[in-house]
């Protein structure tokens, strides 16, 4: 019972690959925010362009061909994503024509 209790509130509250206890919906609202940034430089345009960003997570890193060091997530893309596995990559955008 408990293990389900546990299993239903990570799955509701919490991103897939995060290891942050922040939930999902904080997260959807960072990066609409940052599409909404991005946006605002095209606001009085007529065409009004698309609008993406393609984020990168850091690859990891090694010391020596076969030693690893500690992975660390940059925290520009662990405050958008809440991701900490290395090599990711992300596009996320919107589009006014999609909109309507």
């Amino acid at each position: 019972m408990l293990v389900r209790q546990a299993y239903n509130f990570f799955s509701r509250y919490c991103s897939t690959y995060s290891r942050h206890s922040f939930p999902v919906d904080e997260y959807v609202v960072r990066r609409q925010q940052l599409i909404e940034i991005l946006g605002k430089k095209y606001e009085n345009s007529v065409d009004k362009p698309a609008v993406f960003a393609l984020l990168i997570s850091r690859p990891k890193t090694f010391s020596a061909p076969d030693v690893p060091h500690s992975y660390r997530q940059c925290s520009h893309f662990r405050y958008i994503c809440g991701i900490d596995e290395p090599r990711v990559r992300i596009l996320i955008g919107h589009s006014e024509s999609a909109s309507n």
